[in-house]
């Protein structure tokens, strides 16, 4: 089974094969083990921010044999993409690390779950906002039905009582407030009985 190398941070806009044929660029002896089919995780993070560090993805590249994967990782690991000198990552340090005990396979599946789980989350999402959308337009045309009802009924010279919803005031506020007050107002008691202790009448 292949081994993993996992890049911590790369530019979003990059393509993910270019570190791949950097490091082959590099060393030829490596041609023949690294899948340049690496893989792209989204950060999540603004792709139009100004920063730096907002504009770097996560990614893995697979590697056929343990040796090359963890050579790759020491050599490269901390040392400057390079490229054309106008590419803001032409500085930029690799951020490879060799993944112990971590298979191909294992990533696919993991991927595939967050796949899995995110398409659910948006579908949930989804439901939620047509529901809300579908209750809005019946109560807009539960309005117009009663606002036509309603002139309807006075242009027949019949009266119309308009229905005004009783809401209930909480009590809390106030209740919390004159309880602030009244301990004030014993703290307050309480100092100048103690002044008056102090110092006499």
């Amino acid at each position: 089974m292949s081994e993993v190398a996992k890049i911590d941070s790369f530019p979003e806009h990059e393509d993910l094969n270019k570190p791949s044929a950097s490091i082959c660029d590099h060393d030829g002896d490596y041609d023949d083990d690294l899948n340049l089919e690496a893989k792209q995780k989204k950060s999540g993070r603004n792709k139009n921010s100004k920063t730096m560090e907002n504009r770097f993805s996560e990614g893995w590249l697979e590697v056929k044999r343990k040796c090359v994967a963890k050579a790759l990782a020491a050599r490269f690991d901390n040392s400057p993409v390079g490229g054309k000198k106008r590419d803001y990552t032409s500085s930029v340090l690799w951020n490879i690390k060799y993944l112990s005990s971590f298979k191909w396979v294992h990533l696919m599946e993991q991927l595939q779950y967050e796949r899995t789980i995110s398409s659910h989350r948006m579908n949930a999402e989804i439901a939620q906002v047509k529901r809300i959308a579908a209750h809005f337009e019946e109560q807009v045309e539960k309005g117009k039905y009663l606002k036509k009802l309603e002139e309807k009924t006075l242009k027949a010279g019949g009266h119309w009582e308009k229905y005004q919803r009783d809401i209930e005031q909480r009590m809390v506020i106030k209740s919390k407030r004159k309880r602030i007050k009244s301990k004030q107002r014993n703290s307050a008691a309480k100092d100048d009985h103690l002044l008056e202790m102090i110092f006499g009448n």
